[in-house]
């Protein structure tokens, strides 16, 4: 069983409502919003576009939406645990906490409080009408309880509910179009559906804040940014809601409002499964990442409440391009440095869509890197340990006791001459409070990644850190340096006598591998 939004986009194509609504483009735009963050979170997304009944005045489609919904999973075998039936007038922020799982059986909605003359209004002209049912509640408590029926979480254990209200509107839907279109005027279903649930005692939880359903945007002042931080200009809305309601305002300029939007935030919804379909896994290439760590690195990255997006990223290691045009996905900007020219164009060519990644030419090991300032670290360089130190120490010193977030691959190699090499000097820097871990990702311990046997993980694939403020002082410095013995090329490691002290000399002497001077 799974999660479904009902997602409501029904085009009522009539010269006159295409005018009303100013054409239906809005709808498009809402529809991306919600197919992504149902693939994100593994929830079906359901279109609803063709109602049961044809005659849209006699039955309208906010009516249609509860008479249909358990109908239209069922016969399309569609087995479900939680329903959200949600207006398409929404746009869901691409990270967007999964509220299914902040919610309980009960049906969950959020109380209405944007417009309290209407409401009042409509509460009070249908008042008479549901009389008939011995409904003594008082306007005052209706009103309090008054939920918005553009947003509303369900289960099986609603569907007899629902078949009552569908039973109720049939029965009495003449006087409901006239008090709906000709008396009250104040809306169509979502009054007789408050009044509905009242009486016939729906629990409903309404714990959920209201940005999860932010309605009538403009009323909360939430279409404008704080002046006083000149250089953020991100809408109240953007930055604190999850999921947008262009309610309110004028049908006709629903497009344009979320036109803008869409333009603004665009770029945060990107299909993270089209773009692995045309890239090769870890064992068709064993130069790239996975493809279970390129999402998961994805989801931690896009999901993250910090402002990744607006962040530089230095990759240390671009080798054909393919984690390059991932993290290119994610934010502002890429340095990419990679030793290899043949590597470097193949990347170019790999990712030539993306006009924010800056590529260079040189060796992490034996050059300086580019001075360009970089908020967060992907390494996938050499993954032998004292190449592996010199990349973290490296990372340190240039950012100075600035906290950033470190990605490493191939955290749990567990094969080769460099086995567990980036494991145990990673593990080192957290025990040492240089580093302390946040997630890992990619395959699990006791994954073969690789098309040989013996290519079997003994950690994670990957991790990522942040780096602590700590002093650097006692950390020590490493150097490599070619040099010839023998007739035969070999890698001296020079290490500071602070190595000595702390016990890095010792970790990197346990390997036995080199010759350390």
């Amino acid at each position: 069983m799974k999660n479904v939004v009902f997602w409501t986009g029904i085009k009522n194509m009539k010269p006159n409502m295409v005018e009303k609504y100013g054409g239906y483009e809005w709808m498009d735009i809402s529809k991306k919003s919600w197919e992504y963050w149902c693939k994100k979170n593994d929830c079906i997304f359901y279109q609803y576009d063709t109602p049961s009944q044809d005659d849209l005045k006699e039955f309208r489609v906010t009516w249609q939406r509860w008479f249909d919904v358990y109908d239209e999973l069922e016969n399309n075998n569609i087995d479900y645990d939680k329903i959200f039936l949600v207006d398409a007038c929404s746009i869901v922020k691409w990270n967007c906490p999964n509220f299914f799982e902040l919610t309980d059986d009960r049906m969950t909605a959020w109380l209405d409080k944007d417009n309290w003359g209407w409401i009042y209004q409509s509460v009070v002209g249908y008042k008479e009408f549901f009389k008939q049912f011995n409904h003594d509640i008082s306007d005052k408590y209706l009103v309090n309880n008054y939920i918005n029926a553009g947003a509303v979480i369900i289960n099986k254990n609603h569907k007899e509910f629902f078949k009552s209200l569908k039973e109720f509107y049939y029965e009495h839907k003449d006087k409901l179009i006239s008090l709906q279109d000709k008396e009250v005027i104040k809306g169509t279903d979502q009054t007789p559906f408050n009044y509905w649930l009242q009486i016939n005692d729906i629990e409903i939880n309404t714990s959920l804040p209201f940005m999860y359903n932010l309605t009538h945007m403009h009323r909360k002042n939430m279409l404008i940014y704080n002046w006083q931080l000149e250089e953020d200009k991100t809408p109240y809305f953007i930055k604190y809601g999850y999921v947008w309601k262009y309610n309110g305002i004028p049908k006709n300029e629903r497009t344009n409002l979320m036109k803008q939007t869409w333009d603004i935030v665009k770029d945060y919804y990107i299909n993270i499964d089209n773009m692995l379909d045309n890239m090769p896994d870890k064992k068709d290439d064993n130069n790239t990442t996975s493809k279970k760590f390129k999402k998961d690195l994805y989801n931690f990255i896009s999901s993250s409440e910090l402002d990744y997006k607006n962040m530089t990223i230095m990759e240390l290691g671009t080798a054909h391009g393919h984690t390059t045009g991932i993290l290119a996905s994610l934010f502002k900007k890429v340095i990419t440095l990679d030793k290899t020219k043949s590597n470097l164009d193949k990347a170019q060519k790999n990712n030539q869509q993306f006009n924010n990644i800056r590529y260079y030419e040189g060796d992490i090991y034996f050059d300086d890197l580019p001075v360009e300032h970089f908020d967060v670290a992907f390494i996938d360089c050499m993954h032998w340990m004292p190449m592996v130190i010199h990349d973290i120490i490296k990372i340190l010193n240039l950012t100075k006791g600035r906290e950033i977030t470190v990605i490493f691959d191939d955290y749990g190699l567990g094969w080769g001459p460099n086995t567990k090499n980036v494991k145990y000097t990673v593990d080192w820097f957290v025990e040492n409070g240089y580093m302390k871990v946040i997630k890992r990702i990619g395959h699990k311990k006791g994954t073969q990644i690789q098309n040989s046997k013996d290519c079997v993980l003994c950690d994670s694939e990957g991790i990522i850190c942040k780096t602590l403020n700590k002093n650097l002082d006692n950390l020590g410095d490493l150097h490599l340096k070619w040099a010839k013995r023998d007739g035969e090329k070999v890698l001296d490691v020079f290490t500071s006598p602070e190595m000595d002290e702390n016990g890095l000399a010792d970790l990197l002497m346990n390997q036995g591998e080199f010759h350390a001077i």
